[in-house]
């Protein structure tokens, strides 16, 4: 049997968590900092289509009834595919931890059991196959743990290592006085080590650094991750069923990964190239890099810097998918 026939006839997901505020007939007053769209779903799911064809279905959960760019629902079915975001939770929310947290829900939708999960502004830069983002292992196939080795890892740790006893961090850390971000990657360690040691396991392998790019991921992995802050965490309910963000939620992708390579012996692919800029500092060749994001950057999103990011978007995705209008 060919050695990569399971994982070639398993079918893969591409899932994207979307909002446009801009859309008139959307009657929500989300305290969100991205508070307008300047079309990067458009290109991004163009480079999807180009560079990983070999998806099934582009799942978009959004609030909004239909994506303005796309042709109606109906014409692009056999493609694309919409959920409402109040349908997924129960309850509106522009909290993107609590959608990624809850989106092992997406399986009562038709969803397959393997999904990249993407934001707007991630781009597929390069032709990829299924296999740099997923491995089978024993007749079942896994998602690879995107690793980052730089970026302020060293750093990281040593910050890190003060708060490892987990008991000590999730009941004395107070997120008042800590940046956002590192209570968001501290508590998610924290948890994970929680879960690894009632299970007598050795830990950490590793710090593992975000990527702000697309990830792949298993529905029902995403529920265990889910069930270890439900058990573990003092601010559970903050972080599972949020109607916005907060400062205590636990970095999501820092647990998944942190937690499969320590639980699972999950394997991480480090060899993908992965970028992140600003949209007013954004150019071409940003596009080298196999994942990237296009980040709104410290000015909020400048109508300079808007226009900078189409020119650049366009550059690199020029042409239409056979769904816009």
């Amino acid at each position: 049997m060919n050695k990569l026939s399971l994982l070639n006839n398993t079918p893969v997901d591409l899932v994207y968590k979307y909002i446009d505020l801009s859309d008139p007939a959307l009657n929500r007053t989300d305290s969100v900092r991205k508070d307008f769209d300047n079309n990067e779903l458009r290109y991004s799911i163009r480079s999807a289509l180009k560079n990983i064809p070999w998806i099934r279905y582009i799942y978009i959960i959004m609030p909004n009834e239909r994506v303005s760019f796309l042709k109606s629902a109906d014409l692009i079915s056999q493609r694309i595919k919409y959920i409402k975001d109040n349908d997924l939770l129960g309850f509106d929310s522009s909290s993107s931890t609590t959608f990624e947290y809850n989106l092992w829900r997406l399986k009562d939708f038709g969803c397959s059991e393997h999904i990249i999960y993407a934001n707007d502004d991630n781009f597929f830069g390069n032709p990829l196959k299924k296999e740099d983002f997923f491995y089978e292992d024993a007749g079942i196939v896994y998602p690879y743990t995107l690793y980052k080795d730089k970026t302020g890892s060293d750093m990281r740790h040593s910050i890190m290592t003060k708060y490892f006893i987990a008991d000590k961090f999730l009941k004395k850390a107070n997120p008042n006085t800590m940046y956002g971000f590192y209570y968001r990657v501290l508590s998610a360690h924290s948890i994970t080590c929680a879960a690894l040691q009632e299970k007598k396991l050795t830990f950490p392998k590793r710090p593992l650094n975000t990527l702000h790019n697309a990830i792949p991921l298993k529905l029902s992995e995403i529920k265990t991750c889910y069930n270890i802050v439900k058990k573990y965490y003092r601010y559970a309910d903050v972080c599972l069923s949020s109607t916005t963000n907060e400062t205590v939620q636990p970095s999501f992708q820092n647990l998944y990964g942190f937690y499969f390579v320590n639980a699972k012996n999950r394997k991480i692919n480090s060899s993908l190239s992965y970028g992140i800029s600003s949209i007013q500092r954004c150019t071409a060749e940003i596009g080298n890099y196999d994942l990237f994001c296009l980040n709104t950057g410290a000015d909020g999103g400048s109508t300079e810097a808007r226009r900078h990011e189409i020119k650049v978007m366009e550059s690199l995705f020029p042409n239409p998918c056979p769904y816009e209008k």
